[in-house]
């Protein structure tokens, strides 16, 4: 793992070196999607020549040649869109969590139970939009904790079952997530959201990832809340949630 993140740093400081003082300001999306489009070429070339030499690291290569991407929104251009602090040869972005709610019933009242920080989202919002409202909303927004990183659903629509969106005030319909979410270390959102336009055309709403802050540096004495947000493709997505000491979870 430790060599594997090394090639990772390497690969990012190359490629954030060709990037350096150049002007990102009036791109268009079209230019956003070829720019993007060339770092993983790049990469994947790497991972080619990897392969050729017999260096395993192309396995993590090519994982990060899925999950590389250009924005001018970012400081940087370049960034990941997904988890990238895992072993990306082996991980699979897209498997959903098998775990379920409610795993920890079998206690006697009375006696001690584990009880632990979570995560309690509270709203998603399009806080701005390049485009303007109303926009007609669907893809997915997830969750990621400690238990096991695997998707956790907070939001999942199809093109067919858009949420339609008249202003920034209006939240995404939130369906999860399906369990309770353990805040030990980091927990992890990652938005992909789409917008048929006026046209009837597909257009990314937002495409990254925005991490929350674990246990380590916290010192929790009641509930807190607090909101993260992402800017990329044509909008800046408000994520809010409330950070829950000695938390208990429960079903209806």
């Amino acid at each position: 793992m430790e060599e594997e993140r090394a090639a990772l740093r390497r690969e990012l400081e190359r490629l954030n070196s060709e990037l350096i003082d150049l002007d990102f300001s009036g791109m268009s999306e079209a230019e956003r999607a070829a720019e993007a489009e060339r770092l993983r070429r790049e990469t994947l070339e790497e991972a080619r020549r990897l392969k050729e030499a017999g260096d395993p690291r192309f396995r993590v290569m090519e994982a990060l040649a899925r999950i590389i991407d250009f924005d001018p929104k970012d400081d940087d251009g370049m960034y990941f869109n997904r988890l990238y602090s895992v072993d990306l040869a082996t991980f699979d972005h897209d498997e959903e969590s098998p775990l379920g709610p409610m795993r920890f019933t079998k206690t006697v009242p009375g006696e001690e139970v584990d009880v632990c920080q979570s995560v309690n989202f509270l709203s998603v919002k399009i806080a701005c939009s390049d485009v303007g409202f109303p926009i007609q909303v669907y893809g997915t927004v997830i969750a990621r904790d400690c238990m096991d990183y695997k998707c956790v659903y907070l939001f999942r629509r199809d093109r067919d079952n858009c949420q339609l969106i008249n202003s920034k005030d209006e939240s995404l319909i939130l369906t999860g997530p399906k369990r309770g979410l353990v805040l030990l270390d980091a927990n992890f959102v990652e938005a992909d959201l789409k917008i048929k336009d006026h046209q009837g055309q597909d257009r990314e709403l937002s495409k990254g990832i925005v991490s929350i802050r674990g246990l380590a540096g916290r010192s929790l004495e009641k509930c807190e809340v607090e909101s993260k947000s992402l800017a990329t493709r044509l909008s800046t997505v408000d994520i809010t949630y409330a950070v829950v000491i000695d938390a208990l979870e429960a079903t209806v």
